[in-house]
């Protein structure tokens, strides 16, 4: 892979252990990215092209893929607003957000990593969480559980994110929190289906690595330096 398509310039992606190799990165973008692998993969069998995940169908589908992610994620994001603010407010608010941020570049350049992807994984949960709010449905509950799930597989960090349900109108009656405790069958459900997808790293680690949690960023070269700030 390496001599053929030169994604890279080191092996960087693995954390090297005694007897194998783990992935460094969370298995969350590999299931957002499973669409476009699979419609490459099919391609390339019905072609001429190597099925090995990164000959020219497994790219042009990534980058299609990609991009409807993007659209679909301001479509998303522009229901979002409507909801909260005026259609005028709305435009401007979305123009910000798309061309007043780093959102465009991301967009655009670096189109397949995590940010583009988490952009409209945020508008969904956004979305759900209005919704479940109006209607107190378990669908909006569960698709909530699953959204936070999918993005703290595909980036740890982002399980700060249930904050948002959490506190989603806090210490009123509307509250998303009052809603799902009355719904006792369908919290523990979503409990379940963010313990549920979790595993799956979990899993993985163990397989991999023979730990059940493994530390992949284990390169002491990366990481934080708070005393030497990049300023």
């Amino acid at each position: 892979v390496y001599d053929q398509y030169q994604p890279s310039d080191t092996r960087y992606q693995l954390s090297q252990r005694p007897n194998s190799k783990v992935v460094k990165y969370s298995s969350g973008m590999a299931i957002l990215y499973l669409p476009a692998f699979a419609m490459g993969h099919l391609w390339a069998h019905l072609s001429d092209h190597s099925p090995d995940g990164f000959s020219t169908p497994y790219q042009h589908c990534f980058n299609f893929w990609s991009l409807f992610v993007a659209l679909f994620g301001i479509w998303m994001m522009s229901l979002v607003l409507r909801k909260l603010f005026s259609d005028a407010m709305s435009a401007w608010l979305l123009a910000i957000l798309v061309i007043g941020t780093n959102y465009l570049f991301t967009a655009m350049v670096s189109i397949h990593m995590s940010h583009n992807y988490l952009f409209t994984l945020t508008a969904l949960l956004l979305w759900c969480c209005i919704k479940y709010q109006e209607g107190g449905k378990r669908k909006h509950l569960l698709s909530i559980a699953v959204l936070i799930g999918l993005m703290a597989l595909a980036r740890p960090t982002e399980i700060v994110l249930v904050f948002l349900p959490l506190l989603w109108g806090i210490g009123t009656s509307s509250s998303l929190i009052a809603k799902a405790i009355k719904d006792k069958k369908g919290l523990a459900l979503a409990i379940g289906t963010v313990a549920a997808i979790g595993s799956i790293q979990l899993i993985y680690w163990k397989i991999a690595s023979g730990q059940w949690i493994y530390y992949s960023y284990d390169n002491p070269a990366e990481g934080l330096d708070f005393a030497s700030p990049y300023l």
